[in-house]
């Protein structure tokens, strides 16, 4: 027990750091993190629990990377699963006994001590006790398979990142260079978070949520804590039968079972075959160059193989080893990457019947999309196209309309090599599936066909959250065009009378509003004093928002040309790609001016660029940033905003 004594004091001391943490950060203070959460989200507990899950196993357990410890330990006249639980249970004590009862502190020092406060206490006992539980256990599972510190210090690391590269990676990249139609896959998404303890820890955690004691909810984890709890079972049984299998001569050896050789160089070299041979392939001119794909498998196949042969007997000389294995992993990964080639599970002619799809949703690339700049539609990065995904539901005639412009843009795609631009398309499936696809949309006349969609209430509300609460709520309304802001001042009844406002003119907005103006501001619902929150644009067709907006003080229709404008600063934006294809992105100043008659002329075509998010249909020149200075009333302020020059340049 004496062994263990600096595991519980650093325990118990990373704890009480937990506890300060907390109480400081209840005043906006930090020790560690200043993370105030009581409740599972608490991303300081989840960094103690994932660090002495590890060392729990490592110094519970160590003495199995020493022979002489290992032939006393297994000698002592008690049975082997008296050893097992001996170590198990008393590592478990130590990491978690602590945790409970600082989590209990913090409770009390929270201050409110609400029957919510209570329950989201208890939730992080629980959810933190399971991730400890699964980070142990696996852990745990990576000592008794080896016999060297060395090389279970090492698997550990790659545990934590397996799910990442073998499926994030491997499949993702796979599916995004064979498959035209592939946009994203909930299914490969949640593989990827369960085959990652860490991403699969923080994910049943919270760690990147908001919600504590408010509004924290169980139900919305459930598929990771179902995750959680199988994971822990079964590797409870791996665990306990491999301590009684492993022999007492494994010590020292890199593994401790002589089988388990040919599953674990598949399971480590395939991914790490297939991933080197994807960006060998992006070497060639062309981005699907199948000979550098072959050969680059064939390459990561060997060089894997070699590395984990010289790992495993602990000679360099093992390099040129197990050459059937390398045959049988070279032939595996290159029946992956061809059934990704000829797509073999035919995910580009997957299309759902209409009775299966229970609501649809889309995104077009540069439709409402400030971060499209006119140039490769196919590329969502940076967009809000997951968000609109998921928030938008076109149910009975509008889903039946939407499918039927769906089937017609399909159809023109395929006559037309270089397509206008692409959308991303969401079946929220009748059995609670979502599907993703991505389909290239040919030209204008299928946007224009487009127009009894997104003239829809349902379209709206999806693609502009700020419309789709019922009531604002205790939420307020921050206006912007750009330049200046203001936080409106409005009681309950005046927010939700915008709402309907602002909701209305939404609906109506039209695909020929679109074409004809540029939006001349915003209108965001926020909490308390943020100038964040969800967004509306606001059109010159939205009569009714911007005379509400005027008569509370809003200069809701004032643009640049409004301001006294005391210089513009004019950039030119340019890209260079190197000799490997790598872009490289880079602005030089053109003009710098203060003359007033210059500034006059400019001042017309300056506009905030945020608000060019309709490139397809009202397209705006964004290749000249520019920077402008004006002065507040007083005349003593200087202040600055970021345009573009709507037009070309012209000295």
């Amino acid at each position: 027990m004496k062994r263990r004594v600096w595991l519980a004091l650093l325990s118990i001391y990373l704890y009480l750091t937990y506890i300060i943490d907390f109480t400081l950060a209840q005043s906006g203070k930090a020790l560690f993190i200043g993370d105030d959460k009581l409740g599972p989200g608490s991303r300081t507990v989840f960094l103690v629990t994932i660090i002495l899950a590890v060392l729990s196993a490592f110094q519970g357990f160590g003495y199995l990377f020493s022979e002489e410890k290992t032939d006393f330990y297994f000698s002592l006249p008690v049975k082997r699963s008296r050893l097992f639980f001996a170590g198990y249970f008393s590592s478990i004590m130590i990491a978690v006994v602590p945790m409970v009862f600082a989590r209990l502190v913090c409770y009390i020092l929270e201050g409110s001590r609400s029957g919510d406060a209570l329950y989201v206490t208890w939730m992080g006992i629980l959810l933190n006790t399971l991730g400890f539980l699964m980070i142990f256990h696996l852990v745990l599972a990576v000592i008794l398979l080896t016999g060297h510190l060395l090389i279970a210090a090492g698997g550990t690391i790659l545990l934590f990142f397996y799910g990442t590269i073998a499926f994030g990676l491997v499949i993702g990249k796979y599916s995004s260079a064979f498959f035209d139609t592939y946009y994203r896959a909930d299914l490969m998404n949640f593989l990827t978070v369960c085959a990652s303890p860490y991403q699969l820890y923080s994910t049943l955690a919270g760690t990147g949520r908001e919600e504590d004691i408010e509004g924290w909810l169980l139900a919305s984890r459930l598929p990771e804590m179902a995750a959680v709890l199988i994971i822990i079972a079964v590797t409870f049984v791996l665990i306990f039968l491999l301590f009684q299998k492993r022999p007492a001569e494994a010590a020292g050896h890199a593994l401790a079972f002589k089988k388990t050789k040919i599953v674990l160089k598949f399971i480590l070299a395939v991914p790490a075959a297939l991933i080197i041979g994807y960006y060998i392939m992006l070497c060639s001119v062309g981005s699907r160059s199948f000979v550098l794909l072959v050969t680059g498998i064939l390459f990561g196949a060997f060089t894997i193989n070699g590395i984990l042969e010289i790992l495993f007997q602990f000679d360099i000389r093992g390099i040129l080893s197990g050459k059937l294995h390398f045959a049988m992993i070279s032939i595996f990964c290159l029946i992956i990457a061809g059934s990704f080639v000829s797509d073999l599970w035919g995910y580009d002619d997957y299309t759902p019947s209409a009775s299966e799809v229970q609501s649809a949703a889309v995104f077009i690339r540069g439709l409402d999309d400030p971060s499209f700049t006119g140039k490769n539609g196919a590329d969502f990065e940076g967009s809000r196209a997951d968000a609109q995904l998921s928030a938008m539901q076109l149910k009975g005639s509008d889903k039946e309309v939407f499918l039927s412009w769906l089937e017609d843009v399909r159809t023109a795609a395929a006559h037309v090599p270089e397509p206008l631009t692409y959308a991303a398309v969401a079946y929220h499936m009748s059995d609670s599936r979502t599907i993703y696809r991505k389909y290239p949309v040919s030209g204008e006349e299928e946007l224009e066909a487009f127009h009894s969609i997104y003239e829809s209430s349902a379209y709206k509300k999806g693609a502009f959250s700020a419309i789709s609460h019922k009531s604002p709520g205790i939420r307020q309304y921050v206006w912007s065009n750009g330049i200046e802001s203001y936080h409106l001042d409005l009681n309950g009844e005046e927010n939700e009378h915008l709402l309907k406002l602002l909701t209305s003119d939404l609906t109506g907005l039209r695909i020929s509003d679109i074409k004809k103006d540029l939006p001349l501001g915003t209108l965001s619902l926020v909490y308390g004093t943020s100038d964040y929150g969800e967004e509306a644009p606001l059109y010159p067709c939205f009569t009714a928002t911007l005379d509400y907006l005027e008569s509370a003080g809003i200069p809701a229709r004032k643009t640049v040309r409004d301001y006294p404008l005391t210089r513009v600063q004019l950039f030119e934006k340019s890209e260079k790609t190197s000799a490997l294809g790598k872009k490289t992105a880079s602005r030089s100043l053109i003009l710098d001016t203060g003359d007033a008659g210059e500034i006059q002329k400019l001042s017309g075509q300056l506009l905030p660029a945020e608000y060019a998010a309709n490139q397809l249909l009202n397209p705006v020149n964004t290749s000249y940033p520019a920077v402008i200075s004006w002065k507040d009333s007083s005349g003593r302020t200087v202040n600055y905003s970021n345009m573009i020059l709507k037009g070309d340049f012209e000295q």
